[in-house]
């Protein structure tokens, strides 16, 4: 559950939580890989005798993501998978996946193998704000109510641009010299040795890894 240790991860929860972005309508998440991926171009790789093959590795990463932003059991609505690369090996390499609230809200889910470049964001959609979320370059975007006036247009670009600019900033000073996921992993175990020194819930409870876990199987079992 790494993703939802990040810092950007990490201030969206608590927005989510805290009740300002409003009622969480629902969520759309890319996680995009290249062609060029190290696991989906190694035949040998284990990850192809998986349930879902290099689509099953992957899976349960976004769906832990969205299941923390609906708070909820999730059920898997439709599933669409294509092949569209040059590896035969992998007998999918794109996949659309529809996955609904118990109670209310959706989350919708587009993995590829075959983008120009590595992506893993989610825009969440609140009745107040919309979080822009990028997972890779730890920006957070919070939009909230504009209309379609030019006024409203201009100071909409100034307040992302000066978001981006500042977290460009802050980001290359934090983490170029830095190891991959080191800030998540960091914070993952900081966040467990909390919970077991004040006797709370650990950061990923038991039930939240079940929930992952069976709508991971039910995705792969289905594709």
């Amino acid at each position: 559950h790494t993703l939802l240790h990040g810092k950007v991860m990490i201030k969206a929860s608590r927005l989510i939580r805290s009740g300002a972005i409003g009622d969480v309508l629902g969520a759309e998440m890319k996680f995009l890989g290249t062609q060029d991926d190290s696991m989906a171009s190694n035949q040998s790789h284990w990850s192809h005798k998986l349930l879902g093959g290099r689509l099953g590795e992957m899976i349960p990463h976004p769906v832990y993501a969205v299941q923390s932003v609906l708070q909820d059991e999730l059920s898997v609505d439709t599933i669409v998978a294509e092949k569209r690369g040059k590896y035969p090996w992998m007998r999918y390499d794109e996949m659309k996946v529809l996955l609904r609230g118990r109670n209310k809200g959706w989350a919708d889910i587009y993995v590829s193998f075959n983008a120009s470049r590595p992506v893993i964001t989610m825009d969440v959609y609140g009745t107040q704000k919309i979080l822009k979320i990028d997972m890779i370059n730890q920006v957070l975007v919070e939009l909230g109510e504009r209309s379609l006036s030019k006024m409203d247009s201009g100071r909409d670009l100034l307040d992302q641009s000066r978001v981006l600019f500042l977290s460009t900033v802050k980001n290359a000073i934090e983490y170029l010299g830095a190891k991959r996921m080191e800030s998540s992993l960091r914070n993952l175990y900081t966040s467990f040795m909390e919970s077991v020194a004040s006797g709370g819930d650990p950061p990923v409870t038991p039930k939240m890894a079940f929930e992952t876990v069976r709508v991971a199987e039910e995705i792969c079992n289905r594709i």
